[in-house]
Parts: C-alpha cells; structure tokens; sequence
C-alpha cells in the first residue's frame, strides 16, 4: 500500500465516521421531549386540568360568596324573628293584663250591686 492508498484510505475512514457523527447528531436533535406523543398527551392533559382548575377556583370563591350572603341573610331574619316574637310578647302580656283589670273592675262592680 503506498502513501496515497494510506491517505486515501484515511480521508475514506475520516469521512465515514463524521458521517456516522453527524448522522447521531441529528438523531440526538431529534429527540426532544416536545416531538413525544405522550409527552404531548400530557401537556394537553395538563393544560385541561389547570383550566378545570380556574373554573372550579372561580365557582368555590361565588359559591362561598353566596354562603355568606345567605348566612348574612338568616341571621337577619332570624333577629328580625326574635324581636316580632318579643313584641308580641308584650303584646300579648298588656293585653293579658289589661283585660284581667278589666275583669277586675267588672268583678268590683258586680258585688257592690
């Protein structure tokens, strides 16, 4: 084999593996995560989720709104309740009493005939 052979032969095999090189090297770029079906799946799954999550979010936050409006509101009626139940109290009272006076004066009345 002569010095030409040799070179030539080395350039040869020099020239394969940069190939074989370049060759892995576009595989290696294309294996990213982003290119993977299920990578994908998940992403899309994830993006749903954090949307259902916002959504859910917003609903806790007005239905808790509404909890403490209605809760606001019982008590309201629940107060207003309690004084309408203590003024017929008294109501009720006076007017047990006025008409036992009453009676008692009709009673006076009846015995000093």
């Amino acid at each position: 084999m002569n010095a030409s052979e040799t070179i030539t032969n080395s350039f040869e095999e020099m020239k394969r593996k940069v190939d074989e090189i370049n060759k892995l090297k576009k595989t290696l770029d294309t294996m990213t995560l982003d290119s993977r079906p299920d990578v994908q799946i998940i992403h899309q799954q994830l993006v749903n989720l954090n949307r259902e999550i916002l959504y859910a979010t917003q609903d806790k936050e007005l239905k808790e709104k509404l909890f403490n409006d209605a809760t606001i509101h019982l008590k309201n009626l629940m107060k207003t309740q309690e004084n309408l139940t203590q003024h017929l109290e008294l109501i009720t009272k006076a007017h047990k009493e006025n008409k036992e006076k009453t009676l008692q004066t009709l009673m006076k009345k009846l015995n000093s005939n």
